[in-house]
């Protein structure tokens, strides 16, 4: 299975759509959008469009510690 890349907050701008975000992920845009809506991915829903902070999408690229 691929793994997610990491993603330095320099590489990115302040805030993304959906689509960008699908691209630095490389994930699929309806993937990107379940995460947002199930909480997964934080992000603000402005309109009927996504947006993301650059902080958030580094923040959902880190490992999680498995407790």
């Amino acid at each position: 299975m691929p793994t997610t890349p990491t993603i330095r907050r320099t590489e990115l701008p302040e805030l993304l759509t959906t689509s960008e975000a699908a691209l630095y992920l490389r994930l699929h845009v309806d993937t990107v959008v379940k995460s947002l809506r199930t909480g997964r991915l934080r992000g603000v829903k402005v309109g009927n469009r996504w947006l993301i902070r650059a902080e958030d999408l580094v923040q959902f690229t880190q490992p999680k510690d498995a407790a």
